[in-house]
């Protein structure tokens, strides 16, 4: 399953790198909107790939360190046990 994902993210990231050629070809706001989506579809889309990545690396399915960052991870983290005082 893994696998699909990745291959999704790269054909974004592709699809991402072919708009923002694009866009250097055209004028005006059409230049400006093509350098912009595709821009923001290459960085989604490395995103996308270093999570699917540190997630395989780390053995949690669905942890983003990127989700860790911001509101709530997809996966709490274990606190840590207590040391009991002598």
């Amino acid at each position: 399953m893994m696998v699909h994902g990745i291959g999704v993210l790269l054909f974004a990231a592709i699809g991402g790198y072919w708009l923002l050629e694009r866009g250097f070809t055209h004028k005006g706001q059409m230049k400006q909107l093509g350098l912009i989506l595709g821009s923001l579809i290459i960085v989604v889309s490395i995103l996308g790939l270093v999570c699917y990545v540190w997630s395989f690396s780390s053995m949690k399915t669905g942890y983003c360190p990127i989700g860790a960052m911001g509101k709530g991870a997809s996966t709490p983290h274990a606190p840590t046990p207590a040391i009991p005082s002598r």
